[in-house]
């Protein structure tokens, strides 16, 4: 008997990753909150070489972000445009090297590369600095289950403003 407002918000509206979240209960449009500096594009997160490429993956098949992006077989990759928004692209349903592959950037000279969990977690919003408590499989599973930190943090401007308001 309980109605519970929700709220779809698109993280590509306040940072550098494009995901689709359901948020549960009554807050204020976070909207007008985004911060400004925050990084648009995949771009800002990548991380200086040196960086291992694979050169293997000239035999899979390029694929985008279109309709059954979410089904990527063991002969897809997918390369993220450093221009555009990301994707998530760590997460728990994600197992081993194919995981791996499955993401990529292309390098200046054409040979593409396996995104870092850095970047990963840059492009979900945290500082550079940020220590996780976990070995790198656990680390993955936490970065692409987070919340993006630039949405986290414009509705949290956007309670508080209306608190003090």
């Amino acid at each position: 008997g309980y109605e519970i407002p929700d709220r779809r918000i698109e993280a590509a509206h306040y940072g550098p990753q494009r995901r689709l979240r359901t948020f549960l209960g009554r807050f204020p449009d976070p909207a007008a909150f985004a911060d400004p500096d925050a990084p648009r594009t995949v771009r800002p997160c990548l991380v200086e070489g040196p960086h291992m490429t694979e050169p293997h993956y000239e035999r899979y098949e390029r694929t985008d972000w279109g309709s059954g992006a979410g089904r990527v077989g063991n002969d897809k990759i997918r390369v993220l445009d450093p221009d555009s928004p990301s994707w998530t692209v760590l997460s728990a349903m994600s197992r081993g090297s194919r995981q791996r592959r499955n993401f990529c950037i292309e390098m200046e000279d054409g040979r593409l590369r396996r995104l870092d969990w850095h970047e990963a977690a840059r492009l979900q919003g945290f500082p550079t600095d940020y220590l996780f408590a976990a070995g790198l499989g656990r680390t993955e599973k936490m970065i692409g289950q987070a919340i993006s930190i630039f949405v986290g943090g414009a509705i949290l401007r956007a309670i508080v403003a209306e608190y003090e308001a």
